[in-house]
């Protein structure tokens, strides 16, 4: 975007008006001739570190402001859902069947759940924004990871009906923080389950390729327009949807995986269409076992 390069003009004129008209049409400075070389390199290098000051203060209020509408509405609507459901139960006991009461206790603890998978990644991903975080790469076996997670994930697909699927080798080695990976499969595989249709499939896959271990997570759920899909993962999109069962989507759990996987110097991307489903890929480095 040429509007964001701060231009800075060489001019033979020093009378104000002809310097004024140079800042009229986008000049952030001026240098008269003749010049010198190691002025003119001095103004460029101050403008530039300017300017990324700059777009650092966005970055930051973007994040702000992130933060902001998630505790201003996302956290909102769920805790007054419980506040309501817990005060009416308070006060109207005996009029609740024991079915009613053990539907909504449900519904509470999926909230409950929610918030908290929300919290976490605010936190992590806060954590992640201060500096460098503990990154401790270790060999595993990732199937056997992948499996366990898949197990956490269970009652919310139970409770949509959705079935979850895992097909990959039983040998797959790779150098990775595993608890990081840990939060990437759970996040992406919640988000299958979140945004995928009542009495559907979700597909987890992982295979060995030359350079790497891929791994793909694919819903026949809502997806998402094309054109939105570059913002996924960054702090500023200001892209809200709602899940099939109106569950809340705050895009942190994304931002969070993508912070991840950078660190560990691999990939993260998706392809999706509305109302054809979303597939997920990340790749984390292959481990070394020929010793």
């Amino acid at each position: 975007n040429t509007a964001e390069i701060p231009v800075i003009f060489i001019t033979a004129k020093t009378d104000v008006e002809s310097i004024v008209k140079g800042f009229a049409v986008g000049g952030v400075d001026y240098v008269t001739k003749p010049f010198q070389v190691e002025e003119l390199r001095a103004r460029v290098g101050t403008h530039l570190d300017l300017r990324l000051r700059e777009q650092e203060l966005r970055q930051l209020n973007a994040t702000k402001d992130k933060f902001i509408g998630i505790l201003a509405h996302e956290l909102k609507i769920p805790l007054g859902g419980i506040k309501g459901f817990i005060t009416l139960l308070d006060e109207q006991f005996e009029q609740f069947s024991v079915s009613d009461i053990r539907e909504n206790i449900h519904l509470t603890r999926d909230a409950v759940e929610n918030l908290f998978a929300l919290v976490e990644n605010l936190l992590d991903w806060s954590s992640l924004q201060k500096g460098p975080i503990a990154f401790r790469p270790s060999v595993f076996e990732l199937s056997e990871i992948l499996i366990g997670v898949i197990r956490e994930c269970e009652n919310n697909a139970i409770y949509k009906h959705i079935a979850l699927d895992f097909k990959a080798p039983s040998e797959l080695w790779v150098n990775a923080d595993i608890d990081m990976v840990e939060v990437i499969a759970r996040n992406l595989i919640n988000n299958a389950i979140k945004f995928g249709r009542e009495h559907g499939l979700a597909r987890i896959t992982a295979e060995e390729r030359k350079e790497d271990i891929l791994v793909t997570i694919e819903d026949d759920g809502i997806g998402i327009a094309k054109e939105m899909v570059d913002k996924l993962f960054r702090i500023d999109n200001d892209i809200k949807q709602l899940g099939t069962y109106g569950e809340v989507g705050t895009g942190m759990g994304l931002i969070l995986t993508k912070g991840y996987i950078d660190l560990h110097g691999t990939q993260i991307w998706l392809e999706s269409e509305v109302e054809q489903g979303t597939k997920v890929f990340f790749t984390l480095p292959k481990a070394n076992t020929s010793d």
